[in-house]
C-alpha cells in the first residue's frame, strides 16, 4: 500500500454541523488542513459506529441486576433517565486517577467498586454508557484531548459519556465523574456543541448537576479538554469487533499522531461533525419498561469538582 493510499484510508474529511447533514454526494476538501490532503472521503463513505442492541444478554444482566428499570420508572423523558443514571454512577465509588479495574466492562467495574475499589474517569464513562445503553439509548465512551496531547506526559485527556436521546433526537454529553450535563439555552448538548458554545462565550451555557459540582470550576477545567475528541467505532459490549477509532479534529489543525507521547493506532480523522454524530437507527420515543428475559444472579447551576 503506497503512502497516498494509506493517507486516504486514515483520513475522513467533510464539512457539516452536528444538526445539518450536507448532501451525501457532496464532499468538500478543507483547504486549511494540508496535513489531511489530498484525498477527500465523502460522508457517505465515512466509517459507521456500532452499538449494543437492547435486550442482549449482557445488557439485560446489567439492567436487571442493578434494577435500572425501577430506578428510572418515574422518568418522563430520555434526559430524565440519563440524569438519574448519571447521579447513580457518580455515587458508586470515589475517584482514583491511577487505579484500573481487572476487567473493563460495566458489571465487572461495579462488582469491584462494591468491594471498595476506586477508579478513573474512564470507568465512570464505561459504566454510565453501559447503563444508558441497557435502557435502549445508544451511548458511547468519548475521549477528550487537549491541543498539546501529543507532547504532554500526563493529564492530557478526560473521558465522558455521550448518549443519544431518542425523544429529543440529539446527542448529549454526560460527565459521570462529576454528574454533569451541559446545556445551552435550555437544551442538553453534545461535547462538540459545548465546545462551540464555550468558544463563542455563550451566555446560555448551564451545567446541570445533582452532586454539587461547582459550575465555574468545572467550566474552566473542562474547556481545554474539548480540543480533540474521539470514540471507538464499535461500542458493543462483549464483542471484540472493530478496534478503529474516529477522531473529530478542528478544521485547519494537524491530526495528532500520539497521545501523551504514545503512538495512536487505528485512528481515522475527520473534520466533519456530521460524520462524528450520526443519527442512530433507534425508536424515536422512549421505550416502556421491559420484563426480565432471564434470571440474573438537579441542581441546575449557571456558568459564571476539580477533575482528576
Amino acid at each position: 500500500m503506497n503512502r497516498i493510499t494509506r493517507i486516504a484510508v486514515a483520513t475522513v474529511i467533510g464539512i457539516g454541523l452536528s444538526r445539518v447533514m450536507p448532501p451525501e454526494n457532496e464532499a468538500k476538501a478543507d483547504a486549511e488542513a494540508p496535513e489531511l490532503h489530498p484525498i477527500v472521503v465523502s460522508l457517505k463513505g465515512a466509517p459507521s459506529f456500532k452499538w449494543s442492541t437492547p435486550g442482549t444478554p449482557y445488557l439485560d444482566s446489567l439492567r436487571i441486576r442493578f434494577d435500572l428499570d425501577a430506578m428510572t420508572e418515574d422518568a418522563r423523558t430520555d434526559l430524565d433517565r440519563v440524569e438519574i443514571l448519571s447521579s447513580w454512577v457518580r455515587t458508586q465509588w470515589d475517584h482514583d486517577g491511577e487505579n484500573q479495574p481487572r476487567h473493563n466492562d460495566p458489571i465487572s467495574i461495579l462488582e469491584e467498586a462494591s468491594e471498595g475499589q476506586q477508579f478513573r474517569c474512564v470507568e465512570y464513562a464505561t459504566v454510565l454508557s453501559g447503563a444508558i445503553n441497557s435502557l435502549g439509548m445508544p451511548a458511547r465512551v468519548l475521549n477528550l484531548k487537549t491541543a498539546d496531547s501529543e507532547v504532554r506526559a500526563s493529564g492530557a485527556g478526560h473521558v465522558v459519556t455521550e448518549a443519544y436521546l431518542r425523544d429529543a433526537r440529539r446527542w448529549i454529553m454526560v460527565d459521570g465523574q462529576y454528574d454533569v450535563i451541559p446545556t445551552v439555552y435550555g437544551k442538553a448538548v453534545s461535547a462538540y456543541e459545548l465546545k462551540k458554545a464555550m468558544k463563542a462565550r455563550s451566555a446560555g451555557i448551564v451545567f446541570k448537576s445533582n452532586s454539587g459540582t461547582h459550575p465555574g470550576e468545572y467550566a474552566r477545567w473542562i474547556a481545554p479538554y474539548l480540543h480533540f475528541m474521539d470514540a471507538r467505532l464499535d461500542q458493543r459490549l462483549g464483542v471484540a469487533g472493530d478496534s478503529r477509532t474516529l477522531m473529530l479534529i478542528p478544521a485547519g489543525t494537524r491530526p495528532p499522531r500520539a497521545f501523551q507521547r504514545a503512538p495512536l493506532k487505528n485512528t481515522i480523522y475527520t473534520t466533519a461533525p456530521a460524520a462524528f454524530y450520526p443519527t442512530p437507527a433507534v425508536a424515536r420515543t422512549a421505550s416502556k419498561k421491559r420484563a426480565p428475559t432471564a434470571p440474573v444472579a438537579a441542581l441546575t447551576v449557571r456558568v459564571t469538582k476539580r477533575a482528576g
